[in-house]
């Protein structure tokens, strides 16, 4: 089983936040600079047509990494404790748990605090898989595209090494 820290960080504000694309790989796009707090952050995400988003975020070397997902058809309460199989391929799926949390512009959203072990393990899919699945507990299965996630992960990796 994946080991799990629930946070609620506050999502990042495009409209106050500092940010810049660094590159772009498919739909995938890395990100760098600082969030609404002025905290000094690197990232990448991805946004599709029906609403949904997902967000990786490191905001510092020693911080838990933290994944967003969000769909605008959700319903879910700040700190709603819900299930999560996530699944690269073919490979066994992993169980963990999610916080329901609000983004800045109002919309619904689970938000996965990895360790730094379990983002490794997390990364080495990302990197090589063509798809991720989502099922979170009582809501409709998500197939995240991963085409482009190698060469999006590599521009991660450069903008984490500015991070304290």
């Amino acid at each position: 089983m994946l080991a799990v820290m629930f946070l609620v960080l506050p999502a990042i504000s495009s409209a106050r936040a500092d940010t810049r694309i660094l590159a772009r790989a498919g739909a995938w796009q890395a990100f760098g600079g600082t969030t609404s707090n002025g905290v000094p952050v690197c990232g990448v995400s991805q946004s599709t047509a029906d609403g949904s988003y997902f967000g990786l975020k490191i905001v510092s070397r020693s911080a838990p990494v933290v994944v967003q997902l969000g769909h605008a058809g959700w319903q879910l309460a700040d700190r709603q404790k819900v299930a999560i199989f996530l699944r690269f391929d073919a490979s066994p799926p992993w169980s963990t748990g999610g916080a329901g949390m609000h983004f800045n512009e109002g919309d619904p959203g689970l938000e996965i605090g990895f360790t730094k072990a379990d983002f490794d393990r997390f990364q080495l899919g990302f990197r090589t898989a063509s798809q991720l699945r989502v099922q979170p507990e009582n809501m409709p299965e998500w197939l995240v595209d991963l085409a482009g996630s190698s060469a999006i992960s590599d521009a991660l990796q450069e903008c984490t090494r500015s991070l304290r």
